[in-house]
């Protein structure tokens, strides 16, 4: 793009390059902006959606309490699954959406080795026990030997191919007519 220097002509090769190169700029700095433009609108968009997280965890960690709350840390009523920590009986707690559940903690209570049982379905001869005392669950399996029968015939015919090692752990009394 020359420079208009009047009636009669443009600018010298040095002017023309130099003008080149200033329109180049400032096409390039035009772009750079467009980039930072919809940076900005990227790092503002991820700003709401950070808000929004946050929001939707100050609503369900409420934090540490020394009371039961009635409504969350911004004064709205409390969420199904909402928890805080209470100070008084170091503990952890859920609002149920009626009540407060007791979760666990240093304060005691919670599960109890008690409080789990076992039913066994009538079906078959497997047992599945628990000990209350110690909490300790033991499994015994179904007896199978029923299902073992005695001596099986196995005819093997043709020739055994291949690599790798082969084992039969069986009596064998006649291989090919031969006694062993």
């Amino acid at each position: 793009m020359p420079i208009y220097r009047g009636d009669g002509g443009s600018g010298d090769a040095t002017t023309d390059a130099y003008a080149s190169q200033v329109a180049l700029n400032a096409e390039k700095a035009a772009e750079s902006a467009k980039e930072a433009d919809s940076s900005a609108q990227d790092a503002e968009a991820s700003k709401l959606a950070t808000q929004a997280l946050y929001d939707d965890f100050d609503k369900r960690y409420l934090g540490p309490k020394a009371s039961d709350p009635t409504v969350d840390n911004k004064g709205d009523p409390l969420e199904t699954g909402a928890l805080y920590f209470s100070t008084t009986d170091d503990a952890m707690y859920m609002y149920n959406g009626a009540v407060w559940l007791f979760l666990g903690g240093s304060g005691g209570g919670g599960i109890q080795l008690d409080d789990l049982s076992v039913t066994v379905d009538a079906e078959g001869v497997a047992n599945l026990e628990y000990n209350n005392t110690n909490g300790v669950f033991t499994y015994t399996p179904p007896d199978l030997s029923s299902y073992i029968t005695g001596n099986e015939t196995i005819t093997l015919t043709g020739a055994v191919t291949g690599s790798g090692t082969t084992s039969i752990a069986t009596t064998l009394s006649t291989i090919d007519g031969g006694s062993y």
